[in-house]
């Protein structure tokens, strides 16, 4: 028969930095029917690529440079075009399903015009200033603990300028991460279900 458009709801889920959102994200894929995930840490360029750097020579991942947006946006639309290639729930079914929900995850998202374009709704998760430091600072990456200062000079100014954006994008919704993971998840589903019922 004819192909039809294919019906795909993108999700962002953006905020703070250690604010439980790949965790959610990961929840969510696994409790809601033909969910479909992608996450920004994904697509971090290699430090020999063109990682911006500040003055002072630190690598500056908490910046859109740091990313391979193209590539991003290109999975993203690659998603779209043919969901059921990307979902894990359409491989164990017959038949394809007619709908599909892309989770789209990342601290940056919101500085990516070309991902932006397609979220149909967003949650953005919130965390006062102490509460994230201290996340960071206790969140072991493997041999990569921010560089003194880093947090203040880059990773905080980063979350405000993209929480500015958020508080005036129609489509997000604004959480509080200083919740449970439980109740971060709860809170992100109900306003799931709710986007999925309309």
């Amino acid at each position: 028969g004819r192909k039809m458009a294919a019906n795909v709801r993108v999700v962002m889920i953006s905020g703070i930095s250690c604010g439980g959102k790949t965790t959610v994200v990961k929840k969510l894929c696994n409790s809601i029917l033909h969910s479909i995930s992608l996450h920004q840490d994904d697509y971090y360029v290699s430090e020999e690529e063109v990682v911006p750097r500040s003055p002072q020579g630190t690598l500056l991942w908490d910046s859109p440079g740091a990313l391979d947006t193209n590539g991003l946006a290109a999975a993203l639309g690659a998603i779209m075009s043919q969901p059921q290639e990307h979902c894990s729930w359409c491989s164990t079914e017959s038949t394809a399903a007619a709908s599909h929900i892309v989770f789209i995850e990342g601290t940056l998202l919101l500085e990516i015009q070309s991902v932006m374009q397609h979220v149909k709704r967003g949650f953005f998760v919130t965390l006062d200033y102490d509460t994230s430091h201290e996340r960071r600072r206790d969140r072991i990456y493997p041999g990569n603990s921010d560089p003194v200062g880093y947090f203040d000079k880059w990773v905080w100014p980063a979350y405000l300028k993209s929480f500015e954006a958020a508080k005036h994008d129609g489509r997000i919704v604004l959480v509080n991460g200083s919740k449970s993971i439980a109740q971060l998840y709860n809170t992100i589903l109900l306003g799931v279900q709710a986007e999925l019922a309309c």
